[in-house]
């Protein structure tokens, strides 16, 4: 089965449930308070629903959950008045679930995203337990799922801050969510990357000559056995130029020129271009902001400079680029720039 007949598989079940099952907890306990709350429109929702001789058990949770699922309930709830019926809060309310569960099929590709889509979509979309969990006993934890799950694909990028503010929803939705804090430690301790936050390097190797893209600064705490700043080889066939997160296209351009300038110098017979597209603003790990279009004119300004001594002989490899759509771009680019050379 291929993987949009296993996506629409997922959701005609989803929907089937949500039509045609009222899981009891929803109805006695969700609902009722949503219902009561909207009857007795205060800031506290959970004193009206008390005044209104609710259960005290119906809705355990804080103002995130409650004011998610509150929009479209709402809606449903405005319908069953006009109609008179007692149907369309609760569609809304399972329709919210089904939204959040669709959120959380998304983000876990995109946090998993070595692995294969159809294996997610079986092992998660097409759950059995997950229809179960969500949909016939009707427990409303996707909402705080989605949360934890795009913290992690933000935390996974190194967007630290947002990543703080969607694990900080997890918790506050529900807090069983603080059992994933152990682990995200875990990561952050053993993440090097995120210890030495936004610090990279892109490579090119010319002829015999290794050069480095880094920043023209003064950077103390990189380990200087990985990035030798000062090192220029036995043959001065080295040239390092430190760069960090956030570089913008002219603070590489103007990185590249000097870089170029040293290639001149050393008159290379021949190029071969380790293209690393993760540079690429688009891409999940670099953190640089290089636009797909830059990579012409990398190419272009590298090609020009040399063309005096390599005649035109030059040999690309593809290194890094990690999100697909902006490594096809940048990769066009690059090639346009080779072909326009010839």
């Amino acid at each position: 089965m291929d993987k949009s007949k296993l996506f629409k598989f997922g959701l005609v079940i989803r929907l089937l449930l949500i039509i045609f099952c009222v899981p009891h907890i929803q109805k006695i306990w969700f609902l009722e308070f949503i219902n009561n709350s909207l009857e007795n429109l205060s800031f506290n929702p959970w004193q009206a629903h008390l005044n209104a001789g609710g259960d005290i058990k119906a809705f355990p949770y804080g103002y995130i959950m409650y004011l998610f699922y509150l929009p479209l309930t709402t809606l449903g709830w405005l319908f069953d008045k006009l109609l008179n019926l007692e149907y369309f809060s609760r569609f809304g309310f399972a329709i919210t679930t089904l939204i959040f569960d669709y959120g959380i099929l998304l983000g876990i590709i995109r946090l998993l995203k070595n692995y294969s889509s159809k294996l997610i979509l079986i092992a998660y979309w097409c759950s059995p337990v997950i229809f179960y969990i969500f949909y016939w006993h009707g427990q409303i934890d996707a909402l705080p799922v989605f949360f934890l799950i795009y913290g992690l694909s933000l935390l996974q990028k190194e967007k630290t801050n947002l990543a703080g503010i969607f694990l900080g929803l997890a918790i506050s939705s529900k807090f069983s969510m603080l059992a994933a804090i152990p682990f995200i430690f875990i990561y952050l301790i053993r993440n090097k990357r995120l210890k030495n936050k936004g610090w990279r390097y892109q490579e090119d190797k010319t002829g015999s000559m290794m050069l480095k893209i880094y920043k023209d600064c003064e950077i103390d705490f990189l380990d200087q056995k990985r990035f030798p700043t000062k090192e220029k080889g036995k043959h001065n066939n080295i040239f390092n130029v430190p760069l960090p997160a956030g570089t913008t296209s002219e603070k590489y351009m103007n990185a590249l020129d000097r870089v170029l300038d040293k290639l001149v110098e050393f008159k290379p017979e021949f190029l071969i271009l380790s293209m690393g597209f993760d540079a690429n603003i688009a891409d999940p790990l670099a953190q640089f902001e290089l636009k797909s279009e830059d990579f012409y004119e990398i190419t272009k300004r590298t090609l020009k400079a040399t063309n005096e001594f390599t005649n035109g002989k030059v040999v690309s490899v593809l290194e890094g680029g990690y999100d697909l759509n902006a490594l096809a771009d940048s990769a066009f680019n690059h090639v346009n720039a080779l072909v326009e050379n010839n």
